[in-house]
């Protein structure tokens, strides 16, 4: 019996250091990352989109600007996905929380064609074994990549080395997205 107790308590173990990690957490929903509003049946997808990435004073801080390029409205899950990748491309996987700041994803939050929708982002910086230069962004829920520019943030490209990140969720103003 002491024995069947120290290997559950082993593998519980191991488990609650892969999530804590972020191993593995491409779906990972709680407390502080709350599961994205259920938009599947939109007509749009991460392609009908542009996002903008501005760097602001603090650093690690950006203000997360989605534009509607296409010629339909589009119904948003609340949040966008960010994935920070190097210049060849490849995605670099790092613990990502989705919070309710500065509220909950508004109700039924559609972005008309050329309107914008803001999201703050934070970045935390530190010593990591790659070096992102750009970020690949999927509205919630969607399909597809969304073309992404980096502002601010070095010339000709960010070079970030990033441990995590924090998004908040898509409103209608720029107002408080960065609190």
């Amino acid at each position: 019996m002491l024995k069947r107790s120290f290997t559950t308590a082993a593998i519980a173990l191991c488990a609650g250091a892969l999530l804590t990690t972020g191993v593995g957490q491409a779906a990972a929903t709680g407390p502080g990352n709350p599961a994205p509003r259920d938009v599947s049946a939109s007509n749009c997808s991460g392609e009908d989109f542009a996002v903008t990435l501005r760097a602001q004073t603090e650093p690690g801080s950006f203000l997360l600007e989605l534009r509607n390029t296409s010629d339909q409205s589009c119904l948003l899950g609340g949040w966008v996905h960010l994935t920070p990748v190097t210049a060849k491309g490849t995605p670099i996987e790092v613990p990502t929380d989705y919070v309710e700041i500065p509220t909950p994803p508004v109700g039924d939050q559609r972005l008309e064609p050329g309107a914008t929708a803001y999201s703050g982002v934070r970045a935390e910086y530190g010593d990591t074994d790659f070096t992102a230069v750009g970020f690949d962004a999927t509205p919630a829920d969607m399909t597809g990549k969304s073309p992404t520019a980096v502002e601010g943030a070095g010339e000709p490209y960010p070079r970030l080395q990033i441990k995590d990140l924090r998004v908040g969720t898509l409103q209608p103003t720029p107002e408080n997205v960065l609190s």
